[in-house]
């Protein structure tokens, strides 16, 4: 922006500095400084509307990610909360087999704290 600023002021610089030292009258001199400072206006003008247009266009496409992820997150989340609620159902089925059985089936347990173990640092 500030190499952009410098140029516009330049070119109003030398418009309004050539125009002094022309040959010409002083209501030519005056119009020609009105005109050169309309047209630095009108391309002051196009480079904020085109910068604006272009603001606008990555503003859309970072919204569109953002939902993007947050969807994903949100999916993520619901899957690990299912599994969860699985491994939950599992363990309290466990819990009631083994009021009836007297033995402990340590694979059943494992990978219970294995469901659960990733499932927290999925959460993380």
């Amino acid at each position: 922006m500030k190499k952009s600023k410098w140029g516009l002021i330049g070119v109003l610089f030398g418009a309004v500095v050539g125009t002094l030292f022309a040959p010409k009258s002083g209501k030519e001199t005056r119009q020609d400084i009105k005109d050169a400072a309309m047209t630095a206006k009108n391309r002051a003008h196009h480079k904020l509307t085109d910068l604006q247009d272009e603001a606008e266009i990555v503003i859309a496409k970072v919204k569109k990610k953002a939902d993007t992820l947050s969807a994903k997150a949100k999916k993520e989340v619901d899957d690990a909360t299912k599994k969860l609620q699985a491994t939950l159902t599992k363990a309290k089925k466990y819990i009631s087999d083994l009021d009836e059985e007297e033995e402990v089936d340590e694979t059943i347990l494992e990978t219970l704290q294995k469901e659960l173990s990733e499932l927290k640092s999925k959460l993380k």
